[in-house]
């Protein structure tokens, strides 16, 4: 019984979270740069190093070419136009490989020097980033 009573008031939570979350975007991007961070920092010291995210963009490179096989069983023409629009980010000359992407994340989000990158500066960096590329500029 006390435990039903737990389970439901957790739920509960879960939902007025989730209720405050939407009323407030503020505080849903605030979440998704959280749950971001805690995805690149993979040796949890609280900073995103190069390496770390030069990893989290080859498992996202790796992700959409996953998507690019798996359409093309389905949809031969949705593959292709995938497939085109991953080529023609690699030729980004800032952001078109994961090497180069973690580079100039780096370089132009670093704010303290020391060469990671920590929530805040994670969080920034995506969402200019985010912005950039809704904008039709990749």
């Amino acid at each position: 019984m006390k435990t039903n009573r737990a389970l439901i008031g957790l739920a509960l939570c879960g939902l007025l979270l989730q209720a405050n979350a939407a009323a407030r975007p503020e505080l849903a991007e605030a979440g998704e740069r959280t749950e971001l961070f805690l995805k690149l920092d993979l040796d949890h010291d609280q900073r995103v190093d190069e390496a770390e995210l030069m990893s989290a963009l080859a498992r996202q490179e790796q992700r959409r070419l996953e998507r690019v096989s798996q359409l093309d069983e389905k949809d031969a023409g949705k593959a292709k136009a995938l497939q085109a629009r991953i080529e023609e980010r690699r030729e980004d000359p800032m952001l078109g490989t994961p090497d180069k992407a973690a580079a100039f994340i780096l370089a132009n989000f670093d704010q303290d020097g020391d060469w990671a990158l920590d929530q805040e500066e994670v969080g920034q960096a995506f969402s200019v980033l985010r912005k950039w590329r809704s904008e039709g500029r990749s």
